[in-house]
């Protein structure tokens, strides 16, 4: 067995405004919640609550870089700088919402 892509978590929403993901989780179309990720985490993947926290951490942590590579690919291309800045914005709630834990 193995994992499929995560196709739905690609944010849709910097070009799309008010898009949501395209499948359900825990009955919503809303990003979950950190609490929400970390009980799917133990429940269906069989984690325990350490290591789903640190991979939510690690996934955390990936995204704030990811956020500075862009920042500096705003400087070089202006012209991508709408765009841009909407997906900093998205990834920015994310982690608000679905990194922060406790």
């Amino acid at each position: 067995m193995r994992l499929a892509p995560a196709y739905d978590i690609v944010s849709t929403t910097p070009y799309i405004k008010g898009d949501s993901l395209a499948l359900t989780f825990d009955g919503s179309k809303r990003f979950p919640s950190a609490k929400k990720l970390l009980t799917f985490a133990r429940l269906h993947c069989n984690l325990q609550s350490a290591k789903a926290s640190l991979i939510l951490e690690e996934v955390a942590d990936a995204v704030l870089d990811t956020m500075t590579e862009l920042r500096q690919h705003i400087i070089e291309i202006s012209s991508f700088k709408p765009v841009a800045e909407a997906m900093l914005r998205e990834w920015n709630e994310g982690l608000n919402v679905s990194c922060r834990i406790g």
